[in-house]
């Protein structure tokens, strides 16, 4: 019951808060209005949905006032995949994670994630504090065949999945026997602490980037180290300054 009624007390507060603000922006800015009780229901709902259904949070732990917009957001193919968001970070409706087969996402405290994709079919950690800006693309796996004829097996197959069943031509099961041994190459997306990645930047599978990074705009990191603090620039990134150290918060 305690825990219950701090639990109340703490939504009232929110409430009171949002009301506070409304007031202040129908005075101040009433244009913004619309726009700022849209994002605040949508985060408001996402919330309220998740905590009363079990279905929807299977699979994933959500941290203390963790701030989803859009459900949508969080998408999960396979029972053993996986997706932790750490407690306080915000997910705005234009972000995507997906997690696929056994393929885990972890995301620290404290994070903002804005319009980005996130693709795990193994493993992508974010540490706290991490930035995302516009357009940010992550991805731990090589989703197609690098061998033409597997790849183009591949494709009749996605392409095949819309077809009515009665129109399903005999070939696919040799497409389907040439594609039995193959499963997309995967390896670890490591992102420390306060990483900022800037708008258009991409992160392949195999990347390590180290706590206080800058990813500039456009940069496309491949798999390797890169050590803590460092500008990383170029497709494909290289470090291009380093930064003043500093000391990681716990």
């Amino acid at each position: 019951m305690e825990l219950g009624s701090k639990k109340r007390s703490g939504d009232l507060a929110e409430w009171r808060q949002f009301l506070r603000l409304l007031g202040l922006a129908l005075t101040t800015q009433p244009r913004r209005v619309p726009a700022m009780a849209r994002n605040y229901l949508m985060f408001s709902l996402s919330h309220v949905l998740l905590e009363l259904c079990p279905i929807l949070r299977r699979g994933l732990v959500l941290g203390k006032n963790v701030r989803i917009q859009r459900l949508r957001s969080l998408e999960r193919f396979g029972a053993d995949s996986s997706i932790e968001i750490g407690a306080h970070t915000i997910l705005y409706e234009h972000a995507r994670l997906e997690a696929v087969g056994q393929g885990k996402i972890r995301i620290g405290q404290y994070g903002i994630l804005g319009d980005c994709r996130i693709s795990a079919r193994e493993l992508v950690h974010i540490g706290h504090r991490v930035l995302t800006s516009w357009n940010v693309f992550i991805q731990d796996n090589n989703p197609h065949p690098v061998e033409a004829e597997l790849r183009g097996a591949q494709v009749k197959n996605m392409c095949r999945r819309f077809y009515p069943r009665t129109q399903v031509e005999r070939t696919q099961q040799e497409d389907e026997a040439l594609l039995l041994d193959w499963s997309p190459p995967t390896s670890p997306v490591i992102i420390g602490d306060d990483v900022w990645l800037g708008a258009n930047s991409t992160v392949l599978k195999g990347a390590r980037i180290g706590a206080g990074c800058i990813v500039a705009c456009g940069s496309v990191v491949t798999a390797g180290d890169y050590p803590p603090c460092s500008v990383l620039a170029g497709n494909p990134a290289c470090v291009v300054r380093s930064l003043r150290p500093y000391e990681v918060e716990p």
